[in-house]
């Protein structure tokens, strides 16, 4: 399983919020999980990381996002 953690600098302000990608491969398709609490997102993306399965499909890859809006 490849997992990554992107983030945006603080300086760009804004509203933020936090989103975990999650791919399941052939027959489960991909999840995308969307936060506005940024400690939510990552005790969320530690979780999942740590079970290597979402809904009863294994997880291929997990992706952790910042999001910066304008």
């Amino acid at each position: 399983m490849k997992s990554q953690q992107r983030k945006i600098p603080k300086l760009l302000g804004g509203a933020r919020s936090w989103s975990i990608d999650i791919d399941l491969g052939q027959g489960g398709g991909r999840v995308q999980i969307a936060y506005t609490n940024e400690n939510l997102a990552k005790s969320d993306y530690n979780r999942y990381k740590t079970l290597s399965a979402y809904q009863g499909h294994w997880i291929k890859g997990i992706t952790y996002n910042e999001h910066a809006q304008e």
